[in-house]
């Protein structure tokens, strides 16, 4: 069964000691990548479900409300090794046609994955399909904040995740028949609300077996 963790942490390249990503607003400072608009925050980890790198779960394993670690994890369970294969040449045309003007060093979306142009020369285009942290050590400073065990708690949770810009909590009503969540006024004038509101029942019934589940809305 999943487990659901709310960690606060900071990842860096082993190598460069350069941070990558962090949910700290105080490393995030440090780093010189603070951006104002991020909801600096714990992040909801969801264990068992193949959503995280290998070596990040099995560093969580174990660890309870408040514990600490660092862990260093390599790329086997990491983003793998670089394979030169994931290496290719695309032809100039290919970018004109969609009206993009490639450059060194610009992620570009192909077939909505994230890909890195490492240069641009006579007329064709070298594309890097390798993941930025291939090949790469990574080491993570791990701070467990919560470990969720109630349903009422971890369907908030998965709310949150799924509606970020709300400050607002639902309220979650449990019967024999069916679970019912009342969400905010001002949930249902977010963008795309339906779709997010129908993934929220998916995972739901995912994640805690809950065969009936009712979404309320306030007006």
């Amino acid at each position: 069964m999943a487990e659901f963790i709310k960690v606060t942490y900071t990842g860096r390249e082993k190598d460069t000691k350069d941070v990558f990503d962090t949910n700290s607003a105080d490393e995030a400072k440090k780093a010189g990548m603070f951006v104002k608009d991020r909801d600096y925050k714990p992040t909801l980890m969801i264990v068992g479900e193949s959503q995280l790198i290998k070596g990040f779960e099995e560093a969580l394993a174990g660890m309870s409300k408040n514990d600490k670690k660092t862990t260093e994890i390599t790329p086997d369970k990491a983003y793998g090794e670089r394979l030169s294969e994931l290496v290719k040449l695309v032809p100039m045309k290919v970018f004109t046609d969609n009206k993009i003007k490639p450059v060194p060093g610009m992620i570009v979306d192909v077939d909505g994955h994230p890909v890195r142009v490492q240069s641009v020369s006579g007329g064709r285009v070298r594309l890097d399909f390798n993941h930025e942290l291939a090949g790469k050590t990574l080491v993570f400073d791990i701070l467990v904040n919560e470990r969720l065990e109630k349903p009422e708690e971890i369907i908030q949770a998965l709310f949150e995740r799924l509606f970020p810009e709300l400050k607002e909590k639902i309220a979650v009503k449990k019967s024999e028949k069916e679970t019912e969540i009342t969400v905010p006024k001002s949930a249902v004038t977010v963008k795309n609300y339906q779709g997010r509101k129908l993934f929220l029942i998916q995972e739901i019934k995912r994640y805690l077996k809950i065969e009936n589940v009712k979404i309320s809305e306030q007006y």
